[in-house]
């Protein structure tokens, strides 16, 4: 996996600690790109291999629904919404 990135795309309470840990990570350090709120998200969809959403509760979200529209493939956890999607 040594192509594989991640990139969050958005901002939330949890940025900060999660850039923390990745800077304790030093192969991490450019495998994970914090790329923070954008209005138009559709771009960064476009260039993705997988949409994943790891929740713990959701209703029907926009970021999974903006994936989908792309046709980016999507892995999701079953909760919420989520599994009628």
């Amino acid at each position: 996996m040594e192509n594989c990135v991640l990139v969050f795309v958005g901002d939330g309470p949890e940025e900060e600690a999660l850039r923390q840990s990745v800077s304790q990570v030093d192969f991490l350090q450019d495998k994970v790109i914090f790329v923070g709120a954008q209005s138009d998200v559709r771009r960064y969809y476009r260039e993705f291999d997988v949409f994943v959403m790891a929740s713990i509760a959701e209703g029907i979200p926009m970021t999974l629904l903006e994936a989908m529209s792309v046709g980016v493939p999507h892995l999701v956890t079953p909760v919420g919404g989520l599994p009628k999607l």
